[in-house]
């Protein structure tokens, strides 16, 4: 994914797309996550795909900072 950028992120497909926010979610890489949501954002409303990705990476880091702060 990482060979993407604002030029040609269209040419990335969804699988793509949707294992690298997987990637991102089980690491816990936030920043690149973002990165993602940041490049993908135009595509989100025409693809039903995608989306729950994008939703499961950023539930699981809300629970994170949840947990966190309560301690």
């Amino acid at each position: 994914f990482d060979t993407f950028n604002e030029k040609n992120i269209n040419e990335c497909s969804n699988w793509t797309i949707i294992q690298a926010l997987k990637a991102c979610t089980q690491t816990s890489d936030v920043q690149r996550g973002l990165k993602i949501h940041h490049l993908i954002w135009s595509r989100l409303k025409h693809d039903p795909y995608v989306l729950p990705s994008l939703i499961h990476f950023y539930s699981k880091f809300i629970e994170k900072y949840k947990k966190e702060s309560n301690h």
